[in-house]
């Protein structure tokens, strides 16, 4: 039977923060017979000042504080959900907006060290802090979440051309991905690996060698991605959660190769899906993984692993059961 939802009531939500392209679409694809989502970019909105191509970059924190200011008084009724960046978490900290408050981690917090009392006061304000890494969850008390995802329907279309594929920022991997490259290739597949924060060299002998930070647009990167056979996720450095790779996996019909062994646990593994590369990262039985046909995953699961099901809970008061039963798990 058909349930009516047109009479209900929609909770209005508010994404506030300096979220990367495929976060903003992300957003967007919530349950619009559920929730009122509403997705603001700090930055952009403050870049509409007419002083903010001259402010210096160490005062803009202040063009950030006017917009959040205006924002919060704009949406009294709301469930803000915000990211972690310090210029909104030492806002919050400091004025205290009273609207219920999620903070939602999405990268490990080791790197950002500085954040991390501002984090255990809002916690201590009864704000809820969730992560994706159920590391950085037992060491600071946040409350995991499981990662999220929503299909892209409009991906430009190219053809499978390649086995392997790995497309994204360095992060310390280069070595363990290229190695693992060349062990693909001695093993007669393809693979193509391109890093996306590639140095860019000197100009002058006294200019600074960088990266090359610039982002490539989600579609393109998930069209990059998926014109292989099988994706390559290797977690950086002190990362224990899931990256979006093996939920592009799942959801577009891709194997996957990764060296984060807690994925065995994840409600969609699959033998056939994903090979889990060993403490040696050995490459045995490659050869008979690729060969098995991949195995559709359940709507069910991926709903698991929905931006409804993180909205839902953001919304939640105290820890939902899978939270609760992980928990009870470690306890016992």
């Amino acid at each position: 039977m058909k349930v009516d939802n047109s009479n209900r009531q929609r909770t209005q939500i508010v994404c506030l923060g300096m979220w990367a392209d495929y976060e903003d679409f992300f957003w967007q694809q919530a349950d619009q017979t559920r929730f009122d989502v509403t997705v603001l970019h700090i930055k952009k909105l403050a870049q509409k000042n007419p002083f903010y191509k001259i402010t210096p970059a160490f005062q803009r924190h202040r063009l950030y504080y006017q917009v959040m200011a205006q924002v919060f008084a704009r949406f009294p009724n709301a469930h803000f959900i915000v990211n972690e960046r310090e210029e909104v978490l030492r806002y919050i900290v400091a004025h205290k907006p009273a609207v219920p408050i999620s903070i939602i981690i999405r990268n490990p917090v080791a790197a950002k060290g500085v954040i991390i009392p501002f984090l255990k006061e809002i916690i201590a304000a009864g704000h809820k802090v969730i992560s994706f890494d159920p590391q950085d969850c037992r060491a600071y008390g946040f409350e995991p979440y499981r990662q999220y995802i929503a299909p892209v329907a409009a991906i430009p279309h190219r053809e499978q051309m390649t086995d392997f594929s790995f497309l994204g920022r360095e992060k310390g991997r280069s070595r363990l991905i290229e190695g693992l490259g060349r062990r693909l290739g001695e093993k007669g597949f393809s693979v193509s690996l391109k890093f996306t924060d590639r140095k860019i060299e000197k100009k002058h002998w006294w200019s600074k060698t960088r990266r090359d930070k610039r982002s490539v647009p989600y579609p393109d990167y998930l069209a990059e991605n998926l014109s292989a056979r099988c994706i390559i996720d290797i977690l950086q450095s002190g990362q224990e959660g899931l990256t979006l790779r093996p939920l592009e996996a799942m959801i577009y019909g891709r194997k996957l190769l990764t060296n984060n062994r807690h994925i065995v646990s994840e409600a969609f593994y699959h033998p056939n899906n994903i090979f889990v590369l060993d403490t040696f990262n050995s490459l045995e039985g490659i050869e008979a993984f690729m060969a098995k046909p991949f195995v559709e995953i359940d709507p069910a699961i991926k709903a698991l692993y929905s931006v409804d099901a993180v909205i839902s809970q953001c919304l939640t008061k105290g820890a939902p059961a899978f939270v609760q039963r992980q928990r009870l798990s470690l306890a016992g």
